[in-house]
C-alpha cells in the first residue's frame, strides 16, 4: 500500500515539474521581435505619366532563417500574387502584382498578409494624383 501512495506521490510531482513551465511559457507575452509590420504603400508613376501596375508594400519584415515565409497578400479583399524585394541582403518590402489596379482612388483601401503564425493590415487613402510623374508616392 505505502508503495502505490510512494508510486502516486513520485507521478504527481512528475507531472507538477513537466507541466508548470509549459504554462508558464504560456502565459509569457508574445515575441514582438519576429512580427511583420506593414510601414507604407508605395505606388510609382513612370516618366510618360502612367501609374505602374505594380505596388510595393514597404515594411519590416524579419526572418531569421533561409527559408522566407510565403505570404498571402489581398488588396481590398481579392487575392494577389507577390514578389519579396531585398536591400542589402534584407527582406524590406513585396511587390504585390498587378495591386495597384484594384486600388479605389480618392477612398480607403486595405491591403493585408497572412500567414500562419501572423498578420497584419494596412488602410490607406489613396489618391491617385499624390503620386508624381516618374517618381514614387508612399501611402502612410
Amino acid at each position: 500500500m505505502s508503495s502505490r501512495v510512494s508510486l502516486l506521490r513520485f507521478l504527481s510531482i512528475a507531472a507538477a515539474v513537466v507541466t508548470i513551465p509549459l504554462l508558464l511559457k504560456a502565459a509569457e507575452p508574445p515575441d514582438l521581435s519576429n512580427q511583420w509590420k506593414i510601414r507604407s504603400i508605395r505606388v510609382c508613376r513612370d516618366h510618360r505619366g502612367t501609374v505602374i501596375p505594380h505596388l510595393d508594400v514597404v515594411g519590416s519584415y524579419p526572418v531569421y532563417s533561409f527559408f522566407v515565409p510565403r505570404p498571402v497578400w489581398t488588396v481590398n479583399g481579392t487575392v494577389v500574387d507577390s514578389r519579396p524585394v531585398y536591400t542589402s541582403g534584407q527582406l524590406t518590402a513585396f511587390t504585390l502584382i498587378g495591386g495597384v489596379g484594384l486600388l479605389k482612388s480618392l477612398t480607403k483601401n486595405n491591403i493585408k498578409f497572412s500567414l500562419p503564425d501572423q498578420h497584419a493590415a494596412k488602410v490607406f487613402h489613396f489618391d491617385e494624383r499624390r503620386v508624381p510623374t516618374g517618381d514614387c508616392f508612399d501611402f502612410f
